[in-house]
């Protein structure tokens, strides 16, 4: 466990800002020289790396996101078949009122049951047999 010092944006402004005008001053002071020296094709050597290097991650990238889109439009099949069997096999709202009628009855049995703190492996039974009864109805097999 450390302390946690919370620190204000304004604080942080004023802890980076000699790093920043260091920084800067130096980019500057590097760009002066060059210029004096007549070394301006150096930039366009800088281009040309930063330009390789983003071909490089869009080249190496690439199949990555293929995969992905592939796999997206894999599920979107998958759903799209699966809620065209829904709607085919009955209507939705069906199964809503399988479940409720189920429910019911199970609530009319549990009605009888001693609270929850007192009879625990009745209270999981009684969960798990409501989660079998909504998975059930849902995936009828």
């Amino acid at each position: 466990m450390g302390i946690r010092v919370r620190i204000k944006p304004w604080q942080i402004a004023v802890l980076v800002a000699p790093i920043a005008a260091i920084v800067v001053f130096l980019l500057m002071a590097a760009s002066q020289q060059i210029r004096t020296w007549g070394l301006n094709w150096v930039w366009a050597v800088v281009i040309f790396v930063l330009l390789g290097w983003r071909w490089l991650v869009v080249h190496w990238t690439r199949p990555a996101l293929a995969q992905s889109a592939a796999l997206v439009a894999e599920v979107n099949a998958e759903l799209e078949a699966k809620s065209q069997l829904s709607l085919a096999a009955g209507d939705a709202g069906d199964v809503g009122e399988l479940i409720e009628a189920e429910l019911a009855q199970l609530l009319q049995v549990a009605a009888e049951d001693p609270p929850i703190w007192e009879d625990w492996p009745t209270f999981w039974q009684r969960a798990l047999s409501l989660v079998t009864l909504v998975s059930q109805a849902y995936h009828q097999r």
